[in-house]
């Protein structure tokens, strides 16, 4: 209904409203930065902990979410992307899909997730990624909220693509 009536892209709706969004990402303590062409991306090498549970979070080279323990075997890679439930929000390195995904594949699995992102964000990072990491598979994730987040200019105070 929304689309006939023209309303699932305006932030005026019940939805937007419903959420806790922060006023501005970076000033909330997510941990990212800046970009010009994507939005923002996590920051690169850091250690911190979740902002709600307190669970340890590593970010690698690209601002990739640590998986835990590195699998170096094989030809095949994995690239992981999307929102916060591949990001892995409220739960530690270890606990993420992408994780568990590399545990039980013996694969290495990136994992590309980013909070917040609207599929929009997501193809552009996977754009970026690509090339640079060479995934021989891509898993790309979404729920309906992400393609909402598409026909905002901005969200939780920062510009988007």
């Amino acid at each position: 209904m929304r689309l006939l009536k023209g309303s699932l892209t305006k932030t005026e709706n019940l939805l937007f409203a419903s959420h806790n969004f922060q006023p501005n990402r970076l000033a909330a303590g997510y941990p990212e930065r800046i970009d010009a062409n994507i939005g923002w991306v996590p920051k690169e090498n850091i250690t911190t902990l979740d902002r709600t549970s307190k669970s340890p979070v590593h970010t690698l080279d690209y601002g990739l979410r640590s998986t835990g323990i590195q699998i170096k075997t094989g030809n095949k890679r994995i690239m992981a992307i999307a929102d916060s439930f591949t990001w892995g929000d409220q739960v530690g390195d270890d606990e993420t899909w992408p994780a568990y995904l590399q545990q039980k594949t013996k694969t290495t699995v990136y994992n590309a997730g980013v909070s917040g992102y609207g599929l929009d964000q997501s193809i552009l990072r996977t754009e970026a990624l690509a090339p640079l990491l060479r995934p021989t598979h891509i898993v790309f994730e979404f729920i309906a909220h992400d393609i909402i987040r598409c026909g905002w200019g901005k969200a939780w105070g920062l510009p988007k693509p």
